[in-house]
């Protein structure tokens, strides 16, 4: 398995490097992420209410934009398509975003990536948030980036972005520390969030395994503020439920 997913990743590679590239953003311009996408993006940073928020209560969660269809184009290209150089021009305006509404305490820090699920690994050969996570830690002072999660269980079989909102709510992904992070501060990596309960449950387990954690960072939020969401407040923590109406989205990995 290791042996295919490094030939999965040097075709891809050579790919990149022989044909022409073309913006994800916008399909124009011969760079990975054109300026005029990059300016867009940087300039929508923002923090994120999630639907629950217990273990990231008063924790910033930061998303650089919010998933637009340009947005929506980028991410897609770069879980999906292959497009490894975006790591670096997402990074960037990660850690941007970070620097604004982030927490820096001067300490070490470790880049924590919520991992992608099996089969998403294995169909693109690599792991998105883990390149974000390594690309973005070369951006944060003090910081180094750690692939200390794991997933656990499983939702019935199914891949978490195909359960509908009410299901990704009231089910909750399970993750474990693969080390002693005890004494360490932590930053949360993920691609998009829509409800957050990836994000939530990746702070859970960090705490549980002794780190402090000081937030999270995404590329896009899915998520806006509207009426009480009834299944966020049915989902068994009413007190810290927030108002919050979802986008529909598919982003979930």
């Amino acid at each position: 398995m290791a042996a295919m997913t490094s030939l999965m990743e040097a075709a891809r590679d050579t790919l990149q490097f022989l044909l022409p590239r073309q913006c994800a953003g916008c399909g124009v311009d011969d760079a990975a992420l054109c300026v005029a996408c990059t300016h867009a993006l940087s300039n929508r940073s923002r923090l994120v209410q999630l639907a629950i928020a217990r273990h990231l209560f008063q924790c910033p969660v930061v998303a650089v934009s919010d998933y637009n269809p340009r947005a929506r184009a980028i991410v897609t290209a770069f879980k999906d398509k292959g497009m490894h150089p975006l790591a670096s021009p997402l990074a960037t305006a990660m850690a941007d975003a970070w620097s604004r509404y982030g927490v820096s305490k001067g300490t070490p820090v470790l880049v924590i990536p919520v991992p992608s699920a099996r089969g998403g690994k294995i169909r693109r050969g690599y792991e998105p948030t883990w390149l974000l996570a390594c690309e973005l830690a070369q951006r944060i002072p003090l910081a180094r980036s750690a692939k200390a999660l794991q997933r656990t269980g499983k939702w019935g079989g199914r891949q978490r972005k195909t359960l509908r909102r009410r299901e990704r709510l009231i089910t909750t992904p399970r993750y474990l520390s693969r080390y002693d992070v005890r004494g360490y501060s932590v930053v949360i990596v993920d691609d998009v969030v829509t409800t957050g309960a990836s994000l939530e449950a990746a702070a859970r387990a960090l705490r549980d395994a002794g780190a402090e954690v000081l937030g999270a960072i995404v590329v896009a939020s899915a998520a806006r503020e509207s009426r009480p969401s009834p299944e966020a407040e049915n989902c068994g923590d009413t007190a810290l439920a927030t108002r919050l109406r979802l986008r529909p989205s598919q982003a979930d990995s």
